[in-house]
């Protein structure tokens, strides 16, 4: 957004060639995401309120052992 006159008027020029400009380098680095290749797309704590029945069989079969104290202070 560039207006060339700043507090001299109330119109705001956009420069929609920088925009796309900007948006486009940002967007090139993005990874690229194969969606035919994914199955099942879940998100954080999706499950926590349909299905804690399901975490909760998980936790029960894995052995849950508390982390030593280095591998604490690493994360």
């Amino acid at each position: 957004m560039i207006n060339y006159e700043y507090g001299k008027s109330r119109d705001i020029i956009y420069d929609y060639d920088e925009i796309e400009l900007v948006l486009r380098n940002k967007i090139s680095n993005l990874p690229m995401i194969d969606a035919e290749k994914l199955q099942y797309l879940n998100y954080q704590f999706e499950l926590y309120g349909e299905n804690s029945s399901l975490i909760t069989d998980v936790r029960t079969r894995l052995k849950q052992e508390p982390l030593e104290p280095t591998e604490r202070k690493k994360l």
